[in-house]
């Protein structure tokens, strides 16, 4: 699916290039996500407070270490979108409900990708991480554990720049989504509508489904369609809700622009004052919203890594994994693999 490039996309690309500098790199067989950068980078704590956590680094370091998460990131998100596609083109029974709650963990990973590349996410550290770093900075407070803002902040010099981690008060898929619509308002106001309509549609799709659910509304469906008895595993008693797979099928292949046509269509019948009472209508919704972010997700990692210029091999390794389980030749599936 070719994604649109205008005005927004350039800004994108500009955080990611900030945040992933020339020289930041990820080796398949040796990679040093954030989980293991804590242990095995190179940084200084230079403040630790209730409030705030400040980490100085150079910035190709933790570039990297963002670039390797963004890698297992992908990784997720392309089993799940395999999983999601098995859902809505074979022939053998599958569950309509999970194949929302898979769905939404495409978007999620998508999205979380999508944050790292552009060096402001959401980091989850729990009480033995938080004390860590606390005792570098010879601190003798510290913030609680739980899901933190990490920003990268500007260089302090040529080499080394600030990454300040905060507390969110959120739990983590809440904090991500909270992050993502922030950039998501940000690219809007820089998309040029005279000059790529197109670019302009789909950041209006995402914001307009924040401002007629909820920031959070990914979760909120997930949570309705997995956690409430009753509500979306009804195939037992006949009586099945959720209509994805068939809305999928006949509205494939699409382009891009249809599928932001597709997108504006079901956001325009999301009504108040319950936005989420049409089953059918929020399912469909998320699976456009995953479709869309895992365009942007793997387009803007595929610029980070064309300018790059290093190992590619996890770069092809995914793309065979979906070439072989999301295949562009099935006239079904509306994605390239």
């Amino acid at each position: 699916m070719k994604i649109e490039k205008g005005t927004a996309w350039q800004q994108l690309r500009s955080l990611c290039f900030d945040a992933i500098p020339a020289g930041a790199t990820a080796y398949f067989t040796r990679a040093l996500p954030l989980s293991e950068w804590r242990f095995k980078g190179s940084f200084q704590v230079v403040g630790c407070t209730k409030k705030l956590i400040t980490l100085e680094a150079a910035g190709v370091e933790v570039g990297s270490a963002l670039l390797a998460d963004t890698e297992y990131l992908l990784d997720h998100a392309a089993e799940h979108r395999a999983t999601v596609r098995d859902f809505m083109v074979e022939t053998d029974w599958h569950s309509p409900a999970w194949a929302i709650t898979t769905a939404y963990y495409w978007a999620f990973f998508s999205a979380m990708a999508i944050t790292r590349l552009t060096g402001r996410t959401t980091w989850f550290l729990d009480r033995a991480a938080i004390s860590d770093f606390r005792k570098l900075a010879n601190s003798t407070a510290q913030p609680g554990a739980g899901a933190m803002n990490f920003a990268l902040k500007a260089y302090s010099t040529g080499v080394t720049r600030e990454i300040h981690l905060s507390p969110s008060r959120a739990q983590l898929h809440d904090s991500l989504w909270a992050i993502f619509h922030r950039l998501v308002d940000e690219l809007y106001s820089a998309a040029d509508q005279g000059a790529n309509p197109l670019e302009y549609r789909l950041l209006w799709c995402m914001r307009e489904a924040r401002l007629r659910i909820s920031r959070d509304w990914p979760s909120r469906v997930r949570n309705l369609m997995n956690y409430r008895p009753g509500h979306a595993y009804r195939e037992v008693i006949h009586d099945t809700r959720i209509d994805a797979a068939p809305y999928i099928r006949r509205h494939s292949p699409m382009s891009f622009e249809r599928v932001i046509s597709s997108f504006e269509d079901q956001i325009l019948r999301v009504q108040s004052p319950d936005p989420l009472a049409d089953t059918s209508l929020i399912c469909r919704l998320l699976i456009l919203f995953a479709i869309t972010l895992a365009g942007i997700a793997e387009e803007l990692h595929k610029d980070v890594v064309d300018r790059q210029s290093g190992d590619r091999r996890w770069f092809h390794l995914r793309h065979g994994f979906l070439q072989k389980h999301c295949s562009a030749h099935d006239s079904i599936w509306l994605l390239d693999g």
